[in-house]
């Protein structure tokens, strides 16, 4: 959990990838729980459920209309780059369940996280914090051929829950 929250604090894009038989509430929560109680973070976040996301529009202005921006300049162009640079923007979005969505629209989500991605080091290139993005979801359920794209991001696996003696000895 502990390298979970530097990632968090340094604004990267991380998956956190689960085997079938950790619930991913259980996790959801834990992650959101932390997030409460250390208030050294000192971010912004917005948990927000994939499937639940406007299918009609690219995934980044779903976020968007998610959190309420109001883009200051209608002349800006609406990119991935451009809402990363929005001070109103949270500073770090926690996604779910990816991978109830079909493929296509996985991909296309796919695709903007790793435009994120490049987003937060171009970001952090220019001397400044990166929003980070953690997206919660079990490995199987993701499409065929996600290893290419997790070769890119920092991924983090959740193999168990902690017992109550290894709770107690951290």
């Amino acid at each position: 959990m502990e390298s979970l929250i530097d990632d968090i604090r340094n604004g990267r894009t991380v998956f956190v990838l689960l085997p079938d038989s950790i619930e991913l509430d259980l996790v959801w929560d834990e992650i959101n729980r932390l997030l409460q109680r250390r208030q050294e973070i000192n971010i912004r976040w917005r948990g927000v459920y994939v499937p639940e996301m406007p299918r009609d529009e690219d995934p980044h202005l779903a976020l968007a209309g998610a959190v309420q921006v109001v883009w200051s300049d209608q002349e800006t162009p609406r990119t991935v780059s451009n809402l990363l640079d929005l001070d109103e923007f949270p500073d770090l979005m926690l996604l779910r369940d990816l991978g109830t969505l079909d493929e296509d629209e996985q991909d296309s989500w796919l695709k903007m996280i790793v435009r994120w991605d490049t987003a937060g080091r171009s970001i952090l290139n220019r001397g400044g914090k990166p929003k980070g993005l953690v997206l919660i979801d079990k490995y199987k359920g993701l499409k065929p051929g996600i290893s290419a794209i997790l070769d890119k991001l920092t991924v983090r696996w959740w193999w168990g829950i902690p017992s109550a003696l290894e709770m107690r000895q951290l």
